[in-house]
């Protein structure tokens, strides 16, 4: 590895502040994810010591692939690997030079990409991250934070080989620090899927509480927006294999796989109704229902 200068902090804060700051896509209230995943690919890779550049033509199913497992109906890389020069953090380049990034110039087709374009950090930020392992870790942390819920975090480091272990804890938006506690009140800390209310002490045990319209698509810490849910039904309710119709009937993704009967877990609950809050306390509204359907639901 080249020999790097120990990195200023002003250097350091400055890629963060980028990092935080991807100018994504949106659509309704869904931040598309494909620049932060596309960026977070790139981190793993330089973790793992990989080359800075990749082709497109090579860096195109494996981006397709965490696409297809992270951002259902998101699944082509393209747009993405092109414009997250925008945003000061990745530069496409080619053999003759061409492939670089300006204003107002019309991007480069897919086919044209795959013939000849290459991929990649800019220098100087490869050098900093490999130098420093901690702010590579931070960096991808900042990404998570910013884009996708909190029980995605480790999912998606393990997916793309990043640690994020050295990180410091981050939040990136003020939560609410009543939100867990009124929504877990509402539902008498019993998950609304399963029902699970297991208690140590006077602790709940794996019960968690979930934002139906996520937090970072600008989903609100009101109770109508939260479920109580365990662990497990929080994790499947963010990854989009649950969700729940108008009359709050779950609904479980054609992609969930459970080989044998013994398996089932999931599938079993397709139609049951979620728990109901206490009278007190409103249900989810229906438009934060409808948003988890089409934005995160794995349909077929």
């Amino acid at each position: 590895m080249p020999d790097v200068d120990v990195p200023s902090d002003a250097a350091a804060q400055d890629l963060l502040r980028r990092y935080g700051s991807l100018r994504t896509a949106v659509a309704g209230t869904q931040r598309r994810p494909n620049k932060p995943l596309t960026l977070l690919w790139a981190l793993g890779r330089t973790e793992a010591g990989a080359p800075r550049l990749i082709s497109f033509a090579d860096a195109e199913g494996p981006l397709t692939g965490l696409l297809q497992q992270f951002a259902p109906g998101q699944t082509d890389p393209y747009l993405a690997f092109w414009h997250l020069q925008s945003d000061r953090v990745w530069e496409v380049v080619a053999a003759d030079g061409t492939l670089r990034y300006a204003a107002g110039r019309s991007r480069p087709t897919k086919g044209s990409m795959r013939v000849s374009a290459a991929g990649g950090l800019p220098t100087d930020d490869h050098l900093l991250l490999r130098a420093t392992p901690e702010l590579l870790a931070e960096a991808a942390q900042v990404v998570l934070s910013e884009f996708f819920p909190e029980t995605l975090h480790q999912p998606i480091a393990d997916a793309v080989g990043v640690s994020i272990d050295a990180a410091p804890i981050i939040r990136r938006r003020r939560r609410s620090s009543t939100f867990r506690r009124s929504v877990l009140v509402a539902y008498q800390a019993r998950c609304a899927v399963c029902d699970w209310a297991v208690r140590v002490g006077n602790a709940p045990l794996g019960i968690e509480a979930a934002h139906v319209l996520r937090h970072a698509s600008g989903g609100s810490d009101e109770v109508d927006n939260g479920l109580a849910l365990c662990a497990i039904h929080h994790l499947a309710w963010d990854t989009g294999a649950l969700s729940a119709d108008d009359e709050r009937r779950i609904m479980v993704s054609p992609h969930v796989a459970e080989p044998s009967a013994t398996d089932a877990r999931l599938r079993p609950l397709r139609g049951q109704r979620l728990q109901d809050p206490q009278p007190d306390f409103p249900p989810p509204r229906e438009s934060y229902l409808a948003w988890h359907r089409r934005e995160v639901f794995r349909a077929a």
